[in-house]
Parts: structure tokens; sequence; C-alpha cells
């Protein structure tokens, strides 16, 4: 077990019966009203043992590339988006209602068999954070106690813990550093990862693997005594696993804001930026002309996704070219997310993100307890090094600059016939 991020702690052992009340949403609340009073809820489903069909670890076929080389039309939905915000909310919800209840702490089943555990928590709040003790227990164990809770008598469990957190000082801080370019007209090209990390393992992986990478190619670049023509720009994320907040803070510092909701923080902020309209852009916004994100693991670097900008991916397969035979030299048009270069992306900017090796990053080592230092890949994180500081080279000295595509403006609806399903 592991707490969940962000919840109380006990303040010593708390002993109790478990009481088995799924909880998805709202409307399930009722069912539960006068059971709960003294109990420790588990409030997921048992779910049944994972039997997967592919292997944990795994390296990337040429086959695998090709298959990441295609063109997804985008798609605009705010009956989606408006439902998924109201289902981001679910889980405070679910905090206030256990604690109106009387109930003495929650156990949720980790979303991954084989002992892994998480502790992912999204409700950081200043003066609203949940209030209950919370924790995720391995799938196993939990399946244990709701079959023996169902057979015979609830088990009693006991629980304890002492997490804790400093809110203080909100500010995050980020990490940025230049190797100063000859032509103060350039602009600059950047590299970037974050250093923030979750707490059931070391945070070697993610984001670890990506930090060294970048200080790596630093220290190359560095060390070779060159002068490039652009400025190259390294940077050390805060806050990315809370929502992209050391990345964000830097956008809208430097190079555009959007029109975003007063009130939002945290996890409903990062949801609600990039479809956010309209977008302002300041004036450092034409200066930046690359940005490369590593954040996949310790995977050697196959390639750059081109995000689906197609008049881009000539330029980017030669800034690649020398590396072909490190297994370095593929673009592929697919479009990624769920890291720093997102929201460069979302207001029209060059921000690309490395194809990795996938290894056993999403299968066991990511957000888990084998986050650890022996799952990272030396001699991969060497070859991707190598390839940063040779792709922030080839930027920082290129005649040619990237293709932008235009500055987004809030799109129509994709599918008027389609209604979302407030069921699902």
């Amino acid at each position: 077990m592991i707490p969940i991020a962000w919840t109380a702690p006990t303040n010593g052992a708390i002993s109790a019966a478990v009481v088995i009340a799924p909880m998805s949403k709202p409307e399930n609340f009722a069912e539960w009203h006068g059971k709960l009073a003294g109990k420790i809820v588990l409030v997921s489903l048992p779910g049944s043992t994972d039997e997967p069909k592919e292997a944990a670890f795994k390296r990337y076929s040429d086959g695998d590339i090709h298959d990441l080389d295609k063109y997804d039309a985008p798609q605009f939905d705010p009956d989606a988006a408006a439902l998924r915000a109201k289902r981001r909310g679910f889980s405070l919800k679910l905090d206030a209602f256990l604690k109106a209840e009387g109930a003495l702490g929650y156990v949720k089943r980790s979303y991954r068999d084989n002992g892994l555990v998480q502790g992912e928590g999204y409700d950081y709040l200043v003066g609203a954070s949940p209030s209950l003790p919370g924790f995720e227990m391995a799938a196993e164990d939990y399946r244990l106690l709701v079959r023996l809770a169902k057979t015979g008598p609830a088990p009693v469990v006991e629980l304890t813990s002492n997490a804790r957190y400093d809110d203080s000082d909100r500010n995050a801080h980020n990490i940025v550093a230049d190797i100063p370019g000859r032509d103060a007209k350039a602009g600059y090209v950047m590299a970037g990862g974050h250093f923030d990390s979750w707490i059931a393992g070391d945070g070697a992986n993610d984001n670890g693997a990506g930090s060294v990478v970048v200080l790596e190619a630093a220290r190359i670049l560095r060390g070779l005594g060159v002068s490039p023509k652009r400025t190259i720009r390294f940077a050390l994320w805060e806050g990315e696993e809370q929502g992209l907040l050391g990345s964000r803070a830097y956008i809208e510092q430097h190079l555009a804001s959007r029109a975003v909701p007063a009130g939002l923080n945290g996890i409903d902020a990062y949801a609600v930026w990039p479809t956010a309209y309209p977008i302002t852009r300041k004036p450092g916004y034409d200066e930046l002309k690359a940005y490369f994100n590593i954040d996949n693991g310790s995977g050697k670097l196959r390639g750059l996704y081109a995000e689906q900008n197609s008049a881009a991916a000539p330029i980017l397969k030669e800034w690649l070219s020398p590396f072909a035979s490190m297994g370095a030299g593929s673009v592929v048009a697919s479009k990624t997310g769920g890291t720093d270069h997102v929201f460069l992306q979302s207001i029209g900017l060059q921000g690309f993100q490395f194809i990795q090796d996938p290894l056993d990053y999403e299968s066991r080592v990511h957000h888990s307890n084998l986050d650890t230092l022996d799952h990272m890949r030396p001699d991969d994180l060497r070859q991707a090094a190598v390839v940063l500081a040779g792709v922030l080279w080839a930027a920082a000295n290129s005649d040619k600059e990237l293709p932008r595509p235009p500055l987004p403006s809030q799109p129509v609806v994709t599918d008027p016939f389609k209604v979302a399903d407030p069921n699902e």
C-alpha cells in the first residue's frame, strides 16, 4: 500500500472493519448513506487478474515505428470536455461524502497487477485538499480483502500514514541555463525535461532519465567549447506531474497567454488551458525556434514525432540524419501528449517529443514503485544525450527555420450530431 498523494495523514493508527462500497460517480452515494460510519471503505471494484497479451519489455522494430507515421484529424467536442471536467472533481466529492458519513479512511485498488502501486493523486488545492486518509493497495491484496469480506466477517485492518506536505511556499522552481548564441536576433532553440516525480519509487525514469539526458547534452556542447548561431537553452521543469505547471509558467511569462477562467488551479487548469481562447502572443513568441522534450523513460531515442506538422518533417529528418546509424533517424507524423511540449504545440509553437524505445516504461515502471535507478538503461541514456546534443546543434546553426502552423483560434464542433453520454 501507499498513501494517495495529498491525502491526510492518519495521526496514529486507525483500525476498523472494511466495507466494500464501490463508488465512481456521485449517483452512487445514496446507496451507501448511513452505512459507512467507523469503517475503512474499499471504493474500487476488485476487477480480475490481468493477463497481458504482449511482453512487458519491448524495443521498437522498424515496423512499429512505421505504424507511428500516421495523421489523425483533430477533433473538438465541447460537450465531452465538459463531461471530463465533471469527472475530474469526483474524488474530492467522494472525500467529502465519506467524511460526512463518518468513515475513517478509504482504500482504492491499484490499476496495475503484480504488486505495483503508484499513489497518484491530483486533488491538491490550497485549503481544500482531501480531508480523509486515502490509500492505494496492490491489486492482488485488494482482491484478497474483497474476497474475505464477501465470504465471511469483514476483515479488520490497521492503517498508518504519516505522509505530510508543506505548502507554505507555493512557487515551483524551474532551472534554466543558456549557451549564448552569436546572433542575438536569431532566437533560440531549447531542450527540456521535468525533474519532479511521484513518490512510490525514485522517479528515476519519470523523469530523472529525461533530466540527466538534458544535463548531459548541455555538458557535451559546453565541453566542446562551441559557439552556436542561436542560443541553446536548457530547462528542467518543476510541477509537470501536477499539470505541466513549470512549463506553463514559462510560456505565460515569455511566449503567450490564454483566456483561462479565473480561479482554476492544478489539473483543472491543465485540462482547460489548451482549449482556452483567445491566445495572446507575447514579445518573445517568435524568438523560440524549436523545443525538444525528453520524458518517456530511459529507452534510446529512435527519432522524432513531427506532431502532425508535415511541413517540418523534412528539416527534422535532416537534423537527425547523422544519427541514423545509431537508430535515431526516423520522423513520424503522430501527435503525442501528456508532457511539457504540449502547451507549446497548442499555441502554434514548435514543441517536439522524441520517439523512445518503450522498454518496460508503461507496463511496469511509469509512476510505480519500480521506478528505481536499476530500471534505467545507461547505454540508452548515453545514446540519447548524444542525439539530443546533435539535434540541438543542428537546429541552433541551421539556415532553415521550422515552418509553423497558423496561430490557433477557436475551433468549430467537429461532429454536430454527436451528444456526450452523461452515464459513461
